[in-house]
């Protein structure tokens, strides 16, 4: 069937990494077997220096959004790791993109399942979207975030300190 790829989405702050670290941690897969693709919008990352992974394994794509000026990077990348664990017969079990904040994975998602090397190689597992707490009635002014949740096998609630679940709940009930 191949390798999965697991993508996380999610506003600007959200908390996607602490959610892949939270996996990382509960995971009983070995982190080598575990390759991270951070992508951030910015010349300078630094998401990968808060993931609690080895950092030969987290890799960075800088300098846009992978949605669309960073396509043909993603596609290079992940026919790179193929042909890296074939050659040096490294297992690998499973694939994290995280995206940046404004990232809208239609087009990542389009590009892993259309693009013929990618596609007979790994599958999407799930996309994964973190809604802040604080900041969840704000989505509904946010088309990119709209469409994140609109095409999330799995929403997950990050509650921020001193949030309560019935704060919420009343922020996403202002949700039209």
């Amino acid at each position: 069937m191949g390798v999965p790829i697991t993508i996380v989405s999610g506003f600007l702050g959200a908390g996607k990494t602490t959610l892949i670290n939270q996996a990382l941690n509960a995971t009983e897969l070995p982190r080598e077997e575990i390759i991270i693709i951070e992508n951030e919008v910015g010349q300078t990352g630094i998401d990968h220096e808060l993931l609690l992974h080895t950092k030969e394994r987290v890799l960075q794509l800088n300098n846009g959004c992978m949605c669309c000026s960073l396509r043909e990077d993603l596609i290079t990348t992940l026919a790179s790791i193929e042909e890296v664990t074939k050659e040096w017969q490294v297992p690998l079990s499973q694939i994290i993109i995280e995206t940046t904040g404004i990232a809208d994975p239609q087009p990542i998602i389009q590009t892993i399942l259309t693009t013929p090397v990618l596609r007979n190689t790994y599958y999407i597992d799930s996309l994964l979207t973190v809604v802040d707490s604080q900041n969840s009635s704000m989505y509904q002014n946010e088309p990119v975030n709209l469409k994140q949740i609109a095409l999330a096998d799995r929403i997950i609630f990050a509650l921020k300190e001193g949030d309560t679940i019935q704060q919420l709940l009343r922020n996403i009930s202002k949700i039209d």
